[in-house]
C-alpha cells in the first residue's frame, strides 16, 4: 500500500490560541489543577476540530488528545483516557508509519498499558485501511471505540479486517521479549552452529540491539520440556512477528528455513522487517562457499558473506543502522 502524506498542519489564524490553550493546560495539569487541565485540553480539540470544517481536511489533533487522556487516567477514569490516548496514536498514524511514531508519546502511553508492537502494527492496518476506503479521518475516536475495548484497564485490540487469534503463546507461557520492536534482532540458524548463533548475539547486543536467538529466549521453558514442537515453531513466528531486523546464519542447511520463509511473507505484505542472509566461506580467495539452495539465493533479502569473527562482525555492524 501506497503510503499518502495528507498536510493536517494548524491553519496560521488557529496557531497562537492552539498553543496558548496547550500551555496553559500543561501548567493546570503540572499543578494538579486536573479538572481546570481538563478544560483547557477539551477547548483546543474542540478548537482543531472545528477548524477542520472551515477547512475542508482533516487537522492533526494528537497533542490535545493525548494530553486529555493523561488527566483523565491521573483522575481515574481510566477507560475513556485510554481511548483519548488510542486516539492521539491513530492521529499520527494517519500521517506517518509506525516506524515513523514508535517513540512517540502516544505510542510509549500505549506500551505502559501493555499494549504490544504487534498490536500497533494491527492498528496501523486498520488505520490505513480506513484512509483508502474513507479517504481522510476527521474523528479519530469514532475509530478509536471501533478497534479498542477496554478491559480491566487494558486496551485489548479489536482487528476488524481479520478474525482475532485466541491467544498468543508468548502471552500463554508468560514469555516477555526484551527491548522495544525496533531494537530486536532476531538471530536464526541450525542449532548445530549454536556457539556460532551466540557469538552473532554479542555482537548484535554489543551494537545496542536485542538479540532474539529462540533457544535463550525460551531456555527455561525447552530445559522443562513446557512446549511441543507445534508451540515451538508457532512461537518462533510469533517472535519474528515482533522483530525489526532477522539475521540468518544459512551455510548449515537445517533449522531456519520456516522462518526464512515467514519473514518473506511478511515482507511481500509490506511489512518493514529487514533482513540478512550470511554464510561462511572458508578462504577469501577462492571463494568456496557451503551448498545453498537456490530457493535462498533467489530470496530478495541482503546476503553476505564471511570468513571470520572479525569479518562477521563488520558484516553484522554494516547491515544494522
Amino acid at each position: 500500500m501506497t503510503e499518502r502524506k495528507i498536510g493536517r498542519s494548524i491553519p496560521f489564524k488557529y496557531v497562537n490560541e492552539n498553543q496558548k490553550l496547550e500551555l496553559s493546560g500543561i501548567a493546570a495539569m503540572y499543578i494538579h489543577e486536573y479538572p481546570r487541565a481538563e478544560e483547557l485540553f477539551k477547548k483546543q480539540y474542540d478548537l482543531l476540530y472545528k477548524a477542520q470544517s472551515e477547512e475542508g481536511r482533516s487537522i492533526h489533533k494528537g497533542a490535545p488528545l493525548q494530553n486529555w487522556g493523561v488527566v483523565l487516567i491521573e483522575v481515574n477514569n481510566i477507560s475513556e483516557g485510554l481511548i483519548k490516548i488510542a486516539a492521539a496514536f491513530i492521529e499520527d498514524l494517519i500521517t506517518s508509519s509506525l516506524q515513523e511514531v514508535i517513540e512517540g508519546s502516544a505510542s510509549k502511553a500505549l506500551s505502559a498499558f501493555d499494549v504490544s508492537e504487534a498490536d500497533k502494527r494491527d492498528i496501523e492496518g486498520m488505520v490505513k485501511s480506513k484512509i483508502e476506503s474513507d479517504k481522510d479521518i476527521f474523528d479519530p475516536e469514532l475509530i478509536a471505540k471501533e478497534i479498542v475495548r477496554i478491559e480491566d484497564d487494558k486496551i485489548l485490540i479489536l482487528n476488524i479486517s481479520k478474525p482475532q487469534p485466541e491467544i498468543r503463546l508468548l502471552e500463554k507461557i508468560g514469555k516477555k521479549l526484551s527491548g522495544t520492536f525496533q531494537q530486536r534482532v532476531f538471530v536464526g540458524g541450525s542449532y548445530r552452529n549454536i556457539v556460532l548463533l551466540r557469538k552473532m548475539s554479542d555482537i548484535v547486543r554489543d551494537l545496542g540491539y536485542e538479540p532474539q536467538l529462540v533457544g535463550d529466549v525460551l531456555k527455561d521453558e525447552i530445559a522443562q520440556k513446557k512446549l511441543d514442537e507445534e508451540d515451538m515453531h508457532g512461537i518462533c513466528m510469533e517472535i519474528t512477528d515482533e522483530c525489526n531486523y532477522a539475521i540468518f546464519e544459512v551455510s548449515f542447511s537445517n533449522g531456519h528455513m520456516m522462518e526464512i520463509e515467514h519473514c518473506h511473507s511478511m515482507k511481500n505484505e509490506g511489512k518493514s522487517m529487514e533482513v540478512l542472509l550470511l554464510w561462511q566461506i572458508l578462504y577469501p580467495e577462492p571463494k568456496i562457499r557451503p551448498p545453498i539452495s537456490q530457493m535462498l539465493l533467489a530470496k530478495k533479502f541482503q546476503k553476505k558473506e564471511y570468513d571470520n569473527l572479525t569479518n562477521l562482525a563488520g558484516v553484522i555492524k554494516e547491515f544494522l543502522p
